[in-house]
């Protein structure tokens, strides 16, 4: 029967009629690619067409391979629409596209409702994710009822919006009752982590991803680098790279409170939580979400 194919925000978006199989093939970073194949699911969903399957080829780690089943695992439950309204799905297509903040343009657009269906049927991860999840909070006794998870960086992201100072973060935690909690500090950037070495803020950092010693962001072009120069350098295969990333993102999203700098884990943050309880996303270099 052929495909359909949509144009969203780059790269090759393709649905299967016969295999009902949603295929990305796309540049940009994992997060970047989880909110704009969750878009693609909700416009093939609303439009009738129902997705059995995810092919994620994220392009920026390797122009071939499709990362989708060690990073996720779906549901078998139907998605159920009955309690949404046509026009929450004409809101939600209209004002949820992805963009530099991960999805929707303000906080109110964020319908939890209809997010939260695509994310828990698509977006589970996998038992991989999941074992290195917990093996990060053994080795760093982290009782996340009682951290705060801080993911600031710069690299490449300087030229996309403007960025919040050290400062900015500091002032932010000193809002929080500090009193017991352990603070967590999580960047690409070895230049951000500096700068909070030069504060007398108390912190740990979790020691599972290399550092960008540049102005690129660390997953910047890693299609070019081997898989062998790659484990060669870091002791982690890139598959691995990116389970640990998903693994913190779900660490960051059960602590306490957790801040994120501008980008996508503004929204993805809220949507993995199902709501925007604890978590402080920046917007620019002084706006909250």
């Amino acid at each position: 029967m052929g495909d359909i194919v949509l144009d969203l925000w780059g790269g090759l978006h393709n649905y299967n009629l016969d295999n009902k199989t949603y295929s990305v093939k796309r540049l940009y970073g994992l997060y970047s690619n989880i909110t704009v194949s969750l878009y693609g699911i909700a416009k093939l969903s609303f439009m009738g067409y129902e997705v059995k399957e995810l092919s994620l080829i994220l392009e920026e780690y390797d122009v071939y391979k499709n990362f989708y089943n060690s990073l996720f695992k779906k549901q078998d439950s139907p998605l159920n629409f009955e309690n949404i309204t046509q026009e929450e799905k004409d809101f939600f297509l209209r004002y949820c596209e992805p963009n530099k903040l991960g999805i929707g343009r303000e906080r109110k657009d964020l319908n939890f409702n209809i997010l939260s269906k695509f994310y828990q049927k698509f977006y589970q991860p996998s038992d991989d994710c999941v074992l290195k999840k917990e093996k990060i909070i053994k080795d760093k006794n982290l009782n996340l009822n009682e951290t705060i998870f801080v993911w600031a960086r710069k690299t490449d992201k300087v030229y996309e919006t403007s960025i919040p100072t050290i400062d900015t973060y500091l002032k932010l935690l000193k809002t929080f009752d500090l009193s017991g909690k352990k603070i967590v500090i999580q960047t690409d950037d070895y230049s951000v982590l500096e700068e909070f070495k030069k504060t007398d803020l108390d912190f740990t950092t979790l020691d599972v991803l290399p550092y960008s010693y540049t102005n690129d962001s660390f997953h910047s072009n890693l299609h070019s680098v081997t898989d062998e120069n790659f484990y060669k350098k870091y002791k982690q295969t890139k598959e691995e790279y990116l389970q640990y990333l998903l693994a913190l993102v779900l660490i960051m999203s059960e602590c306490k409170f957790s801040v994120s700098y501008p980008g996508n884990l503004t929204t993805v943050v809220p949507i993995i939580k199902g709501s925007f309880e604890g978590h402080f996303g920046f917007i620019d270099d002084n706006t909250l979400i």
